[in-house]
């Protein structure tokens, strides 16, 4: 389109239009590396496994694991890049209630914080629960961090005194891997769906 302006001919300009534009091509670009690009999506599906319970010392004690997860690219690729990476256990009790929706009576979250150093070739991890810090420690291997990180072991979740015999209760328990990985073209979540598992009171 062209337009004559005192004798100078050449195109007319409309920066707000090229701005939008400019969008629209990001948008278009965006949506062809989810359709093409080899992203995390097609990776495996992380899962919740070996989830138990037991009764100890008159206490709750819950233990899961996620499976399917340390063998994903976008993971390794976190853990590897020196950056935290911190996979969190979220653990809930649930008391059943006819009629009602069930009630969260506890809710637990354990989280296992890991961070490689490229000069030592170490990985430097942390536990906390709930906030509070319960472990540190340094391993050499992959393998061992792989081990260390991947299990939840013996979450103390209630007194056996809270929970009535006459009463239903279930334990569910769901892992968060990844959130808004920086490394990859689009960000999301990456977590497992929930596991649930029926108690048999004390």
């Amino acid at each position: 389109m062209g337009c004559d302006m005192g004798g100078l001919t050449g195109p007319i300009h409309f920066p707000y239009a090229g701005r939008k534009a400019g969008r629209d091509l990001m948008a278009a670009l965006l949506a062809a590396a989810l359709l093409l690009g080899p992203l995390p999506a097609a990776a495996s599906t992380p899962r919740v496994k070996d989830m138990s319970y037991r009764y100890q010392d008159s206490n709750l004690l819950v233990s899961l694991s996620v499976g399917d997860a340390f063998d994903r690219p976008d993971l390794k690729e976190a853990i590897m890049s020196t950056r935290q990476v911190t996979i969190t256990f979220t653990v809930e009790l649930l008391k059943h209630r006819p009629g009602w929706i069930p009630k969260v009576m506890v809710r637990r979250k354990l989280s296992k914080t890991v961070q490689y150093d490229t000069l030592t070739h170490q990985f430097a991890m942390e536990t906390q629960l709930d906030g509070e810090p319960l472990d540190k420690r340094v391993v050499e291997t992959w393998d061992e961090m792989v081990k260390y990180t991947e299990s939840a072991t013996d979450i103390k979740m209630t007194s056996v005194a809270n929970m009535s015999p006459a009463e239903t209760y279930t334990v569910r328990g769901q892992i968060h891997l990844l959130n808004d990985f920086a490394l990859w073209i689009i960000p999301w979540d990456i977590q497992t769906p929930w596991a649930t598992m029926t108690l048999s009171t004390p």
